[in-house]
């Protein structure tokens, strides 16, 4: 009978350490991918404070070759030197790697609005 519980136990432990063998887990990869971030407020002073840094994380998982909209919104009446608008948009299109230019563009045209406003 001892022989037939040292074979079981060789047995069982040749089992368990054979199953306990496992694969490793390959990480998987996100096919998600960010095709547009709209900014829209009433408070043109929360414009020229944007965290504009936040942008780039939205899109950081893009592939740099994806197309990609940026627009900005203003929901209030402005009044202008001879006119009144009731609100104003913009939106910038361009791949994700052209983001950069894309920010700047808009922080450009935020800044002129901005201007424009004052007088």
């Amino acid at each position: 009978m001892n022989l037939k519980n040292c074979l079981f136990g060789i047995f069982s432990v040749l089992t368990f350490v054979t199953y306990s063998q496992s694969e490793k887990s390959q990480g998987t990869k996100s096919d998600c991918t960010i095709t547009e971030y709209k900014i829209d407020t009433n408070n043109i002073k929360e414009l020229g404070e944007f965290n504009w840094e936040s942008v780039y994380d939205v899109f950081e998982n893009n592939d740099p070759s994806s197309n990609i909209n940026l627009q900005v919104g203003f929901n209030q009446k402005t009044k202008l030197k001879n006119s009144t608008i009731e609100s104003w948009n913009f939106s910038i299109s361009g791949k994700t790697s052209e983001l950069e230019s894309m920010i700047e563009k808009s922080k450009n045209m935020i800044s002129k609005m901005s201007a424009a406003k004052k007088h």
